[in-house]
């Protein structure tokens, strides 16, 4: 938890902030909802209806604002991309969010938008954290009553803001592409003693350092990364031959 002060920010930032639709029509993401409300209107039959919804849903930052994706650690104006307005999201990546249960998730935005703000506030902590946000971006806020969301303009000095002390990394990739990553002068792999004979590799292609009789009818089966670079192969045709790669240093 954290201390925060409040501060006035620039009134011309780039700002990711939530949706307000002037119709039907432009609302996403509420298909049921919207399709419930279209069969009223068509029907001129209107109850009493009262519209609401959490204050504060839409979390509302600067695009220089970094948020973790499933791709690692992104500027959101990078997820949203250059728009002025409301769009789906088109790139597909997951944004880490925090669930109504109190858990941590990765999920896919289904819409984006970005526009140009007039008011900003800046919250700055005591540990040097300084976030840009709109007036009505929310934070959780420990009280003496427990913890309660409250909107950035209302906050002050000493009120103390909730963080997490550690949210799910994404999954890592679990592959390597050696034949691109690896060091080609350093990197030697042994092959099979058919694929040795079909590309003709040298007897001078053995791995430096290791003894080997010198029988120079038999071919080596030992070669360079750089070597097998050079040959322009597939991977799958180097798949099934490769027996084993050293990194001699």
């Amino acid at each position: 938890m954290s201390e925060a002060d409040t501060v006035p920010g620039n009134r011309e930032e780039i700002w990711l902030e939530k949706y307000r639709p002037d119709r039907l029509a432009d609302i996403a993401g509420q298909e049921t909802i919207v399709e419930r409300l279209q069969s009223y209107v068509e029907r001129d039959d209107l109850p009493h209806l009262l519209f609401a919804g959490p204050a504060g849903v839409g979390k509302c930052v600067t695009g220089e604002t970094p948020v973790l994706t499933t791709d690692g650690l992104t500027r959101i104006d990078d997820v949203v991309g250059e728009r002025e307005g409301f769009a789906e999201n088109e790139a597909g990546t997951e944004v880490l969010t925090f669930t109504r249960d109190g858990e941590f998730e990765y999920v896919e935005p289904s819409h984006v938008f970005g526009k140009t703000a007039k008011e900003a506030v800046s919250v700055q902590t005591r540990d040097g954290a300084d976030l840009t946000v709109t007036p009505e971006h929310r934070f959780l806020v420990l009280t003496r009553d427990g913890l309660t969301w409250r909107e950035s303009r209302n906050l002050g000095s000493g009120d103390r803001i909730v963080r997490p002390l550690s949210v799910p990394l994404p999954p890592e990739e679990s592959e390597l592409d050696w034949v691109d990553a690896m060091d080609g002068e350093r990197t030697f792999v042994h092959v099979s003693e058919q694929f040795a004979k079909r590309h003709g590799i040298p007897f001078e292609e053995n791995l430096v350092g290791v003894k080997k009789d010198e029988d120079l009818d038999a071919p080596s089966t030992i070669c360079s990364l750089a070597y097998l670079r050079d040959l322009g192969l597939s991977r799958d045709g180097l798949r099934t031959h490769v027996r084993a790669i050293q990194y001699v240093t």
